[in-house]
């Protein structure tokens, strides 16, 4: 994941115009580079509290209709900052920060599969996996450039949604290879 963030942060490097002169340029990396090194310790945390479930012991079930009520008034009301949050380390001006907030809205969800993570000791839940589709809604219409299809997100029960915790690595450890595999996409390895 680690990787994928700093792969992720050279492309828009790029791709924003850093590499078309060399003032600012280096600048710009720098500061790209510090937003993003900043993510390594979140991504360390998040692998540490997997590991850290798995270890001790958790089970999964279907989710509830309210279960299900809490997954979708979560990635309603969190989902948009979890991608701001990432998205902001690759925004080098106030105007690409808010462009970025602009253009980041209109989320629709389908969700595929939620089933609940329960601690095994307390019986209690601590979470949710969560397979879902995506769109996002612009003027009425469905855009399809931002379609995306069998995403995966695990959504803890007290802490704020990051999207940190979609990666298959992640999925994998907290909500299982069966889950992982019966509900990736067909271009998914």
């Amino acid at each position: 994941m680690k990787n994928n963030i700093f792969l992720i942060g050279i492309a828009s490097l790029f791709l924003s115009g850093c590499s078309s002169g060399t003032e600012n340029s280096f600048e710009k990396l720098t500061k790209i580079v510090t937003n993003l090194s900043s993510y390594s310790a979140e991504v360390d945390e998040w692998n540490d509290y997997g590991a850290n479930l798995k270890k001790n012991g958790i089970k999964y079930e279907d989710a509830n209709s309210s279960d299900q009520k809490f997954v979708q008034n979560k990635m309603q009301s969190e989902y948009a900052n979890a991608i701001n949050h990432v998205g902001s380390a690759f925004t080098i001006t106030e105007e690409s920060k808010e462009e970025l907030a602009k253009e980041n809205q209109g989320y629709r969800f389908i969700y595929n599969k939620i089933i609940t993570v329960k601690d095994i000791s307390k019986n209690t839940t601590i979470g949710y996996c969560v397979n879902y589709d995506s769109e996002r809604i612009i003027d009425g219409q469905v855009k399809s450039e931002d379609k995306d299809k069998k995403n995966f997100i695990y959504i803890d029960k007290n802490r704020p949604l990051s999207i940190f915790t979609g990666s298959s690595d992640f999925i994998k450890v907290v909500c299982g290879d069966d889950f992982y595999k019966k509900y990736k996409g067909k271009d998914v390895d």
